[in-house]
């Protein structure tokens, strides 16, 4: 079966592969993809739960005013 081939037989090594157009080392790029990615979950936790993706008004101020006190009342219901 295809599928076996994606089943991960030696528990001892992590394997990750990245393509990037960076140029620079390689310790930066994955430096890099690690700070990109854990920006990236932190507004994927956020989007859904704290609805980050509903922007309410056509105001800047007001949408400044309305994100942060949705994530600390989204981070007090967690707590």
């Amino acid at each position: 079966m295809h599928l076996d081939l994606f089943e991960s037989r030696n528990w001892d090594h992590d394997h990750q592969v990245i393509v990037t157009n960076k140029s620079s080392e390689a310790a930066g790029v994955v430096s890099f993809h690690h700070g990109r990615g854990s920006q990236e979950k932190i507004f994927a936790v956020h989007k859904s739960p704290a609805a980050m993706g509903y922007i309410p008004a056509r105001r800047w101020n007001a949408n400044k005013l309305y994100l942060p006190a949705n994530v600390m009342a989204h981070n007090l219901g967690r707590e």
